[in-house]
């Protein structure tokens, strides 16, 4: 069966269609609100969001370049720098979406995640599950584009 190229990443095909299904890693350097984070969107919005946590960068990467997720939720906090997780992901060529969550207020911040290789930064504390769902169907909608652009360039 051919494979198709909007709906597949390196490893396989992508969960989420339509926006259901999303499955998705919560990395962090306590991963335990993983299970609040899935309740939440939950109630936010239809379809089902499968999130499962990365207790720290190395089990994060681990994940990432050997798991299918749909887009990857890094949480930086002052133990836990995100922007690194992400450079390192794309090093080793990991082309999930991912969406680098935080406190610190958007500008500087916010380049330094999408430099390191995010594809969107969200601070926590304006971000509501549903506004948050947003940003990851529209970062997996981006990926999808990307990776058609990338088949019809080869």
């Amino acid at each position: 069966m051919p494979v198709d190229p909007m709906t597949t990443n390196r490893h396989g095909p992508l969960i989420a269609e339509g926006g259901a299904g999303i499955r998705m890693l919560y990395a962090a350097s306590d991963a335990s609100v993983a299970g609040a984070l899935r309740q939440a969107f939950a109630e936010a919005g239809p379809g089902e969001a499968e999130v499962l946590p990365a207790a720290g960068a190395a089990e994060a990467i681990g994940r990432l370049t050997e798991d299918l997720f749909d887009t990857a939720l890094l949480h930086h906090t002052p133990e836990f720098d995100a922007c690194s997780l992400a450079q390192a992901a794309r090093s080793a060529g990991c082309d999930t979406p991912l969406i680098v969550l935080g406190d610190q207020p958007p500008g500087d911040f916010e380049a330094d995640c999408l430099a390191a290789g995010a594809d969107a930064y969200r601070r926590l504390s304006q971000t509501t599950p549903r506004t948050l769902l947003a940003v990851v169907r529209r970062a997996i909608d981006q990926a999808r584009t990307a990776r058609e652009f990338r088949r019809l360039a080869d």
